[in-house]
């Protein structure tokens, strides 16, 4: 289940484009969204860093003037605080597309398909994929030491039985 309360990075270099976003977002009737903005890749790392126990979900555009998304995406995937990213460009072709989503994103699209829905559903999506994936890697984690303490608990008998023999 998705809290009600979100906090966005939006990271664009487009005025226009994070007007949008805000728009859209601050007029969603189902989520109360607070929206922190970078104009550029350097700045939106920054803000990453100062906020990402908050940040929630992160948008970021593929062309920024200072480094290309993909590049930020790889720097903050590298984080062990994994926020779920979606990346927007105007210029979206299939090959960014695949590299965006080998890097770590959890979705990508093209800023002419953006509208109320498909950005609130892309959100929402992200948000509960990542949820998932947490949960897994906690399953995977407890199944180790479950198994990690079985192995040991095996080896110390037959090590005494041994050494009594």
């Amino acid at each position: 289940m998705i809290k009600k309360d979100l906090t966005i990075l939006a990271v664009d270099d487009s005025e226009e484009d994070l007007q949008l976003i805000q728009t859209y977002l601050k007029k969603n009737p189902h989520y109360q969204f607070s929206i922190i903005t970078a104009s550029n890749g350097t700045e939106g790392l920054n803000l990453f860093a100062r906020h990402k126990a908050e940040i929630d979900c992160i948008l970021l555009d593929q062309n920024l003037p200072d480094m290309q998304g993909i590049d930020i995406l790889t720097l903050i995937n590298n984080e062990e605080h994994s926020i779920p990213t979606i990346m927007l460009t105007g210029l979206g072709n299939y090959n960014t597309d695949v590299l965006a989503l080998e890097k770590g994103a959890a979705d990508y699209i093209n800023k002419e398909y953006v509208t109320f829905l498909t950005l609130e559903r892309a959100i929402c999506y992200a948000i509960e994929k990542q949820s998932i994936i947490n949960k897994l890697k906690a399953a995977n984690k407890a199944k180790e030491n479950f198994l990690r303490i079985i192995a040991h608990d095996m080896r110390s008998p037959v090590g005494g039985i041994l050494g009594f023999a």
